[in-house]
């Protein structure tokens, strides 16, 4: 009898002992299910300074508060009007646990102009990304709160076609290796970025650099480069000869310093992939001049050689904020617009005899106030590259 009490009593513990560890499993699970009720927040932009303003206009902006989502994952938002769902007004944002609040603010359509105070939308904040909205529709949405803020002056950092300053040898052959990224799912483009042809320790490969919430792993099959999509002329109009790459494998991606590599298929048949640039360890310091080749806006590739509308003003290395700099992140006076994303960072210091190229940083993202182009260095991406964790494929040159 007191045999089998014992064993009652131990079995009675034992499933204690289980109830407690599945609790404890379940607490400590990232909470992912349902749509988070805190850290996303909405506006709507008014253009008051542009050519043609547009006081609350159709465009909203999007921010994410990293400190306080739990975990890691994407963030997704879906549009709802008279409780249907409409169509995505955020697609697949990596969030990193630990990470400052990213310094880009995604814009999206907002559905109506004229003064908006709120939107229906439904928020999901899932591990891995989303390959469509299926999931997001047919919940229930929330009514969020718009807040309104007026977009900075389109002519307060300077955007010029990149043959313009073809007379600077060292840009003019920086500025060769830069495409524009295009993700086109369901017959149009999702997404619109900037790249460029990275040196890699295999001189064979054709390796793309760009940012890594510009694509997923599963849009990679979907996402093409256009080579030398530019103007012949300086503020013309006629492009040169373009062509398209496709991308092939994705090779390298790390979120926390938001890039990606990949293989990029064999070019046409008559083309060539342009040279690669090199990537560079430099003791990055305030005020070194800095130029970005860029397509913003899915334009003709620019030049952010110039931060002012006079075009007096070079573009250089500039604060960042205390939180920002803490996670790495480097700060660049000089153009920064949607499209942005990818490009890269290029020295313009004077140095003695070289006008060789180099790679100081990867562009990832926009500032609004004050506006800026902010990005990682290419040290911590070429450290990241060579670890234990990386995949040893860059040829990063050391001073």
């Amino acid at each position: 009898m007191n045999k089998s009490k014992s064993n009652y009593a131990r079995n009675l513990w034992q499933r204690y002992a289980v109830c407690i560890v599945a609790l404890l499993v379940i607490a400590l699970t990232p909470a992912y299910a349902g749509q988070p009720t805190a850290g996303v927040s909405f506006a709507q932009v008014s253009f008051t300074d542009s050519q043609a303003p547009q006081e609350y206009s159709h465009y909203g902006q999007v921010f994410i508060d990293y400190t306080m989502l739990y975990g890691s994952g994407y963030i997704n938002v879906e549009r709802y009007e008279g409780g249907k769902a409409v169509g995505w007004m955020v697609r697949n944002i990596p969030v990193i646990s630990g990470s400052a609040s990213p310094g880009f603010s995604p814009m999206f359509e907002l559905g109506a102009s004229g003064y908006q105070s709120s939107i229906s939308a439904y928020v999901d904040f899932s591990p891995t990304p989303l390959a469509d909205d299926s999931s997001l529709k047919g919940q229930v949405p929330l009514t969020y709160l718009l807040a309104h803020i007026a977009a900075p002056a389109e002519d307060s950092n300077s955007f010029e076609d990149v043959v313009c300053h073809k007379d600077d040898k060292k840009f003019w052959a920086g500025q060769q290796s830069v495409v524009q990224v295009l993700v086109n799912l369901g017959g149009f483009n999702f997404g619109e970025g900037t790249g460029w042809l990275i040196k890699a320790k295999d001189p064979e490969k054709a390796l793309l650099i760009t940012a890594s919430h510009n694509f997923t792993d599963g849009q990679a099959k979907d996402t093409s480069v256009l080579v030398n999509y530019q103007t012949t002329e300086c503020s013309g109009k006629k492009p040169e000869d373009f062509w398209a790459g496709e991308v092939d494998t994705v090779l390298e991606r790390n979120q926390k310093l938001d890039f990606v590599v990949v293989s990029l298929k064999a070019a046409p048949k008559g083309r060539t992939y342009p040279p690669r640039l090199q990537a560079l360890y430099k003791d990055i310091k305030l005020n070194d001049l800095v130029t970005i080749p860029q397509h913003p806006g899915g334009q003709y590739k620019k030049a952010g050689y110039y931060y002012d509308k006079e075009n007096k003003k070079r573009c250089y290395v500039s604060p960042t904020a205390a939180i920002n700099a803490n996670n790495g992140e480097i700060d660049a006076k000089c153009g920064a617009a949607k499209g942005t994303s990818g490009s890269p960072l290029l020295d313009a210091t004077e140095t003695k005899g070289d006008d060789t190229p180099y790679a100081i940083g990867l562009i990832t993202a926009n500032r609004l106030k004050p506006l800026t182009a902010a990005g990682y260095k290419m040290s911590d991406i070429c450290d990241y590259d060579a670890s234990d964790k990386g995949k040893q494929l860059l040829d990063c040159k050391k001073p």
